[in-house]
């Protein structure tokens, strides 16, 4: 496998050097706004218990066994459980009182787990929260971060309000835009998503546009048609089931068959590619990522079955999937080589990478020019073939609260 010993050499151990500088960079956090903050959400979480407690009764509300009965009788219907993601929100807009229950619950985990832990984990002798990140975090080569309790990949956009830039210094960051949807337009050659992005078209909205048959002015950012087309088009690609889609669009299970099927209709390219990819995955029992660099082994694919194998069904679900995120994982990890390099020559510092964003710190008199450096290595360090990459570069002196490029200058130019 001669691709993915030269991936080996080129990308995975030269990464180490840029996971060892993020670890050491450390993150700033602003300990005396995460006790004013908590102390804010705690007398908010008070209160909203207080709520439930008048509407449900005197029960435990992190008891299932408590809740549910009381539930039911609140709302009069049955429930299977009180999974949240499952069953109680797609009922949230319909009763309040499950409303007000998943805003509690978002509160109470988001206070327990993040804004009272965090300021306990700075290390005592940098006087830097420290995370350990991962480039093997899934099996697809995505990163993740963990170790010493900071899971950076899951950190509510609440909570990263606690992570500021040290005094002289900004954050500035860039997205891998619309990641895995260009992905799969380079793998699938859809001609569809090829144009939208050549043209610099928002995908979703273009998408949407011609899905819906709407002017594509009126599928902008906040329509309900960019968001359902945004929802659909990740889970056709990721084999998602009409009952899952059903519940993420707010829809019937009919309307979510309908949905994929006019998906792929609109989309052959896209369908032939999934339908080669898993013929693929149940021949030899694993797929590639681009230009044969890594593979996502998928034995239960070959399993010889009679009807419905649950096993089978996953592991060819995988396979497009392993492809998309597994060739996205090789951009993100090839730029990020390429930025570590960008910050020592710099004298920046590289920050952290979450999800399909790279961060680094830079000095707060960064001038345009420099801006410009960051955004070529986003884009132009490994290309998808014909599909042009983009990112969007936000500058912030507290993480979660980034401005524009423009924003940022104005009034220091």
């Amino acid at each position: 496998m001669p691709n993915v010993l030269k991936y080996y050499e080129t990308v995975e151990v030269p990464l180490l050097y840029a996971i060892v500088a993020m670890e050491r960079t450390g993150f700033d956090i602003d300990v005396e706004f995460a006790k004013t903050y908590g102390e804010e959400m705690k007398r908010d979480i008070e209160a909203k218990e207080k709520l439930l407690l008048e509407a449900l009764g005197d029960v435990n509300l992190n008891s299932p066994a408590q809740l549910k009965p009381a539930l039911e009788k609140a709302i009069k219907r049955k429930l299977d459980s009180t999974d949240a993601k499952r069953v109680l929100k797609p009922l949230a807009k319909e009763f309040p009182v499950i409303a007000e229950l998943l805003s509690y619950k978002e509160l109470t985990k988001l206070y327990s787990t993040y804004i009272s832990v965090l300021p306990e984990l700075v290390h005592p002798v940098t006087g830097k929260l420290h995370a350990r990140f991962n480039p093997m975090g899934a099996r697809t080569g995505r990163f993740s971060s963990g170790g010493n309790g900071v899971n950076l990949q899951n950190q509510p956009k609440t909570a990263r309000k606690l992570f500021v830039a040290p005094e002289g210094w900004a954050i500035m960051g860039g997205d891998w835009k619309a990641q895995e949807v260009r992905c799969a337009a380079y793998l699938t050659q859809e001609p569809v998503l090829i144009e939208a992005f050549v043209k610099g078209h928002d995908v979703y909205s273009s998408m949407a546009s011609d899905f819906y048959n709407k002017p594509y002015e009126e599928c902008g950012d906040g329509t309900f048609e960019r968001k359902a087309m945004k929802v659909g088009v990740l889970s056709a690609l990721y084999g998602t089931g009409p009952t899952t889609l059903a519940q993420q669009l707010g829809s019937s299970v009919e309307e979510a068959k309908e949905f994929i099927a006019k998906f792929f209709e609109k989309l052959p390219h896209v369908k032939k590619w999934i339908d080669e990819t898993k013929e693929h995955a149940k021949k030899h029992g694993f797929v590639w990522m681009d230009k044969q660099q890594r593979k996502r082994r998928l034995p239960d694919a070959k399993k010889k079955t009679r009807g419905y194998d649950p096993d089978v069904s996953r592991a060819l679900r995988q396979g497009p999937n392993a492809c998309v995120q597994g060739t996205s994982a090789i951009q993100g990890k090839a730029s990020l080589i390429a930025l570590h390099e960008l910050c020592k020559r710099k004298g920046w510092k590289l920050w952290a990478v979450i999800h399909d964003e790279a961060l680094a710190l830079v000095p707060n008199t960064i001038t345009r020019e420099d801006i410009k450096e960051f955004e070529d290595v986003m884009v132009n360090t490994y290309k998808f073939g014909n599909v042009p990459n983009g990112t969007d570069i936000e500058l912030m002196e507290r993480w979660g609260e980034g401005v524009t490029i423009d924003e940022w200058f104005e009034g220091r130019d």
